[in-house]
């Protein structure tokens, strides 16, 4: 059987096609493994709870977390963002697609010189399709996929860091209000002691130990307003990150200061890679530019497109659909001279992929560190509590013998007030020496990426 002329010459450009691609080449595979640690200096033996927060056992504070996850105005800005670029994954996919446009039209004519008229209507139907030889649409399709499921890390990331707020907040706010109570019983406990002081000295009020009583109180009191105000600070925190007005918070239970529960397990550095939505992020950031860089490199080879067109055109539109004329058509289209535009937007990849790997490793490393730092925070944290507790126990005796002292004769006044003072200031150490610890494992838990949530919703098919 004879071949015609025109079939052969299709068939060898199709073969001088494959014959390119197959001296295209393929990118050199990107570095993702790092040597990573055997493990961390410290863990616990439980996980986190997939819901974080409630490692501390605190109902309340689940509760106003969970509003902050669902009101907060930044998150919901995140949210919409991410369905932008989940729009842009889809655009992407729909260039890999034949496109497909229809028109109709009608027309009349008429001459001045003769009384004949004409009217004609007409449709056609075009189908234009790229063949995706070398990958170059896929490729821009991928790219965008990995940067819609980064910003569905960052989305993460962002929740991560609110819910983190959220609780420090409620830590700050529970040590405001402890060490305010704690104020208001020094400040009885002060005006007791300036009532027996004045009953000593009778009618004489210009005693000095009557004067530095005095001003052992206005020192409380101005604690106490410098406290306050930093509790009224954390509230109105708690109420923007729940997207309240500042002061729209209406707390129903007052935050305590819940007992440091047992460290929680930090688990393996190659499960923190897979679980910390940074990392991943920057992953998929690093998976995008490497194919924005295949894009580069292939946007100097040959285009194929295959169109099909049908037309057909009638006196009425009636007799439409009956006579068709069908066009199928081939273009193939090859870059010759760009002026080195196409090198140069090669190279720009090419820099952006190396700078996202160089990104993605400090990410990990950063990982690393911020869970060391904050295993060593908490060691440091709780042996400066174990100090204090110690501390405060000898200064609650030394302040016993003192007043025996002074009830018998034998010590000052001064020396009374200088125990009460110092016992008083280590009692609020103390409080804050607490809170420092819950603070510590909150910075953990934030380190560790969270529960194992994380992970598990970074998922995708």
């Amino acid at each position: 059987m004879k071949i015609p002329l025109r079939t052969r010459h299709a068939t060898a450009h199709l073969l001088l096609l494959v014959l390119l691609a197959a001296c295209a080449g393929s990118l050199p595979p990107l570095p993702l493994q790092e040597d990573l640690p055997g493990g961390f200096s410290e863990s616990g033996q439980d996980p986190l709870p997939e819901s974080w927060w409630k490692h501390f056992g605190t109902p309340a504070l689940d509760s106003l977390v969970e509003v902050t996850l669902a009101e907060n105005h930044e998150l919901a800005g995140a949210i919409a963002g991410l369905r932008a670029a989940e729009a842009l994954r889809r655009r992407a996919g729909a260039d890999r697609l034949p496109s497909v446009e229809a028109g109709a039209g009608a027309q009349g004519t008429r001459s001045p010189s003769s009384a004949a008229e004409g009217e004609s209507v007409s449709a056609e139907l075009g189908v234009a399709w790229e063949v995706d030889l070398w990958g170059r649409l896929a490729s821009a399709h991928a790219a965008e996929s990995f940067r819609a499921q980064s910003q569905a890390e960052d989305l993460r990331a962002l929740r991560l860091l609110l819910s983190a707020e959220t609780v420090e907040a409620w830590f700050t706010l529970a040590r405001a209000l402890a060490t305010l109570d704690l104020l208001e019983d020094h400040l009885r406990t002060g005006r007791q002691q300036e009532e027996l002081l004045r009953l000593r000295l009778g009618t004489d009020s210009r005693s000095a130990d009557l004067f530095r009583q005095q001003g052992e109180l206005a020192a409380l009191r101005r604690l106490q307003a410098e406290t306050r105000v930093n509790a009224e600070q954390w509230q109105h925190r708690l109420a923007l990150l729940g997207g309240q007005p500042p002061t729209g918070l209406a707390m129903s239970t007052r935050p305590p200061l819940p007992a440091l529960p047992p460290l929680p397990a930090a688990g393996l550095p190659a499960a923190l890679v897979e679980r910390r939505p940074d990392v991943r992020a920057a992953r998929l950031q690093l998976l995008a530019s490497d194919r924005d860089l295949a894009v580069a490199l292939r946007e100097r080879f040959p285009r194929l497109t295959l169109g099909l067109s049908l037309e057909d055109a009638a006196e009425a539109p009636s007799e439409l659909f009956q006579d068709w004329l069908a066009t199928l058509a081939a273009d193939l289209s090859l870059p010759l001279f760009a002026g080195g535009r196409l090198q140069a937007e090669a190279d720009r990849r090419e820099a952006l992929r190396a700078q996202h790997l160089w990104t993605y490793r400090q990410t990990v490393l950063q990982a690393f560190l911020e869970v060391e730092d904050a295993l060593a925070g908490e060691r440091a944290a709780r042996e400066a509590l174990q100090h204090l507790e110690e501390q405060r126990q000898l200064a609650g005796r030394t302040f016993e013998l003192v007043d025996f002292g002074y009830r018998n004769g034998s010590e000052s006044f001064l020396e009374v007030l200088r125990a009460r003072e110092s016992l008083q200031d280590l009692d609020r150490s103390l409080i804050a020496a607490r809170a420092d610890c819950l603070l510590q494992r909150l910075r953990l838990c934030r380190a560790l990426g969270g529960g194992p949530q994380a992970a598990e919703e970074g998922e995708h098919p």
